[in-house]
């Protein structure tokens, strides 16, 4: 499966969408927190993704960039972990039915991009799927 590739293709494919960035920089992060999983980030390319994040105009895509340069120069540790964190304190909070819900169509980045960018990935998964299981049925 090519997940790790599809995600830095996007990346680099729609470097402007700050959403975009953001959630696979932190995606090929929490992946490069597992040391059997660093290599396998590392050669789909996120050393080049996240060096170029440091230039985007968002600063927190730089932030991001930057942890995310961090995490494959480190040893993986609790203690740098940045996004557990995060995750845990949302486990804990309590929240209202609906509060704090994610707005329809809004966001970062305006809903045309944001489209294109689901569309390609979309179609790059479903590419990717299709070979697979038809080399399955082929019996290779």
């Amino acid at each position: 499966f090519r997940g790790l590739e599809i995600t830095v293709a996007a990346m680099k494919r729609f470097h402007s969408n700050a959403e975009l960035q953001l959630q696979g920089c932190g995606l090929l992060h929490n992946l490069a927190y597992d040391s059997e999983l660093k290599e396998k980030v590392l050669d789909a390319g996120a050393q080049e993704v996240a060096e170029a994040a440091l230039g985007h105009k968002a600063p927190a895509v730089q932030k991001i960039g930057e942890m995310l340069l961090k995490q494959m120069q480190t040893a993986p540790t609790p203690a740098n972990d940045v996004f557990d964190t995060i995750f845990a304190m949302r486990r804990t909070e309590p929240t209202a039915e609906g509060k704090g819900a994610p707005k329809k169509g809004g966001g970062r980045a305006g809903p045309s991009v944001r489209s294109q960018a689901a569309k390609w990935v979309q179609d790059e998964l479903a590419s990717n799927v299709s070979q697979t299981t038809a080399g399955d049925e082929s019996g290779g």
